[in-house]
């Protein structure tokens, strides 16, 4: 859907978006990474990618997540300043999917996307309920991910709304089924009218 004012389309929210772990080659130019963002761009949502301190021209190291959850939520701050009002979601890919749970406990937010996450690390083990409506994307043949850890953790976890959209095969990176990642994030905002 495409909300247009005076032939400009218009801004339905703001969203951040996290990457993958910088020291395993994560970056803002990850293909998960872009593709969650084209999917928010496309729905009128400002999709804001960033690189993790040390990762790219970010100045700093990584810090283990706590430095890069700083980093994530004042980004967020700056954007709430700067987009007053507007809905705000959240998503993240693998260690970005960490720091975006973290956040949509902090912060309000109207939906969150985690593709891959990595339970129990990063603190995601302790996270027991996230009050935003949650949509998780997940392969079954991850080869990182631990399939059965992050499945009784999405069992146990709270939330106004869950949705849960697996794919048999496509590994970590979800090889061969970017459009269909694309197509469940925009069918879940549908959902819930975002």
């Amino acid at each position: 859907m495409e909300i247009l004012v005076n032939g400009v389309q218009a801004v339905r929210g703001v969203s951040l978006l996290c990457h993958p772990h910088p020291l395993y080659g994560g970056s803002m130019d990850n293909k998960v990474v872009f593709t969650l963002a084209r999917a928010l761009r496309d729905r009128g949502y400002v999709a804001v990618r960033f690189n993790f301190r040390g990762v790219g021209a970010s100045v700093g190291e990584h810090d283990g997540g706590v430095g890069e959850m700083d980093d994530a939520y004042w980004l967020l701050q700056l954007m709430g300043t700067a987009a007053s009002g507007l809905p705000v979601i959240l998503a993240g890919f693998s260690f970005g999917a960490a720091i975006a749970a973290r956040l949509a406990c902090r912060q309000e937010t109207a939906a969150v996307v985690l593709v891959a996450p990595p339970v129990p690390q990063y603190g995601l083990h302790s996270i027991r309920s996230i009050p935003a409506p949650v949509l998780l994307l997940q392969a079954d043949d991850d080869d990182v991910v631990d399939t059965n850890a992050m499945n009784q953790w999405w069992q146990a976890l709270s939330a106004p709304e869950k949705v849960l959209r697996r794919w048999d095969q496509g590994g970590h990176f979800f090889h061969g089924h970017l459009p269909e990642l694309k197509t469940a994030v925009n069918d879940f905002l549908s959902l819930l009218g975002c």
